[in-house]
């Protein structure tokens, strides 16, 4: 099993009922571009994200990278940081908003963000109503990934934590209350 960093530069093919995507990827380090495929939720171009799995030959197209595990990662560059706070995840901040938080915070500002929201105050083009909009988006898009990367610790499959996600609010702390409590 492998792991590499890497930005999704390009979805070639996708398909929304079960996160399969083939993508064009490039390694963070040393700039190689590969070709992955496997699950990805909520796939996004841009995006850094933690790939986990094994170069195969596949029969029809080649040498590509099968994905075991997708993780985002928080974005640590301004074109990347400016796009993932002009998402739809962060409702009303736009282009201008993001640039002003990516200036005077620097490169590793969504992580400080994370961390401790009241670093935000330090911008000052934003209103409580942006610096909650932010920090809810922030906390959304971690705590996602903490419950996906535990819950792949216990072994679940991509598919079966979809299954308890449509099933449960909070599918961690189901499974940390009582682990046979799903399978009932």
């Amino acid at each position: 099993m492998e792991s590499i960093d890497a930005i999704l530069d390009t979805i070639i093919y996708e398909n929304e009922q079960n996160h399969y995507a083939v993508a064009l990827f490039s390694e963070t380090k040393t700039y190689h571009t590969f070709t992955a495929a496997g699950t990805i939720r909520d796939v996004q171009e841009d995006i850094e994200y933690n790939l986990t799995g094994q170069y195969i030959v596949h029969p029809k197209y080649g040498m590509q990278f099968q994905i075991q595990t997708a993780i985002k990662k928080l974005p640590t560059n301004e074109k990347q940081i400016i796009r993932f706070l002009c998402s739809d995840k962060f409702s009303g901040i736009g282009k201008k908003t993001a640039t002003d938080i990516y200036q005077t915070l620097g490169d590793n500002c969504l992580e400080q963000i994370s961390k401790d929201a009241s670093i935000l105050n330090q911008v000052s083009s934003l209103n409580a109503k942006k610096r909650k909009i932010i920090q809810e988006g922030i906390q959304e898009f971690s705590s996602f990934n903490e419950s996906y990367i535990q819950l792949m610790k216990y072994g679940l499959s991509d598919h079966k934590i979809e299954l308890l996600e449509k099933q449960y609010e909070n599918p961690l702390e189901v499974i940390e209350k009582n682990c046979f409590q799903p399978f009932y």
